[in-house]
């Protein structure tokens, strides 16, 4: 068995020194070594529903220049522009641009609910502040892990305090749509 034994380990030490002769043979003629990420991300990229992008960004996909409001807006403006516009969430800026809170059109409910008199009720009286964003440079992964583990319908996208854009579950949605007509085309579907 001892023997056996020895053989075994002769014979994979000439392979391990094969193998280190023709890698300095490939390195010698100009082949790199590629790790394993590389290659994933190489074949994402020629090969992957992105086709052109191995990891996509917020950026690609978020709507720029969304609808703000400030704080003394009342709910009742904020109640129409959202009606009006097909949305589910304004981001409240103050006076020098910076995000301060979200008013959802949950927060308008509730408030609306609880006080049958919601005339007098601003952005700042219903807004949430614990405001989760993204940056535009994020990978959109990213940001759609946050999007489903708060079960938020989306997210505003920030560069430093500043709001420069939203990313919805809808704008995911038209990219996907987008992704899988050109999965389709490729192959023939």
């Amino acid at each position: 068995m001892a023997g056996f034994a020895r053989r075994a380990r002769a014979m994979i030490r000439s392979e391990y020194e094969a193998i280190g002769t023709s890698l300095a043979a490939l390195k010698g003629a100009g082949f790199q070594p590629v790790s394993r990420r590389e290659r994933v991300n190489r074949v994402a990229h020629e090969r992957g529903p992105c086709a052109g992008s191995a990891i996509m960004l917020v950026e690609e996909v978020m709507t720029p220049d969304p609808f703000v409001v400030d704080t003394y807006e009342p709910i009742a403006r904020i109640a129409e522009l959202i009606r009006r516009h097909r949305i589910h969430q304004v981001p409240v800026i103050d006076e020098n641009n910076r995000i301060v809170g979200i008013v959802t059109d949950r927060d308008i409910r509730s408030a609306s609910g609880a006080n049958s008199d919601t005339a007098g009720l601003l952005a700042r009286d219903v807004m949430t502040t614990n405001v989760v964003s993204v940056s535009p440079t994020q990978p959109l992964a990213d940001a759609v892990r946050i999007l489903c583990e708060h079960r938020f319908g989306s997210l505003p996208v920030v560069v430093g305090e500043r709001i420069v854009g939203i990313l919805s579950t809808r704008d995911l949605l038209r990219r996907l749509l987008v992704l899988l007509e050109q999965s389709a085309m490729r192959t023939g579907s």
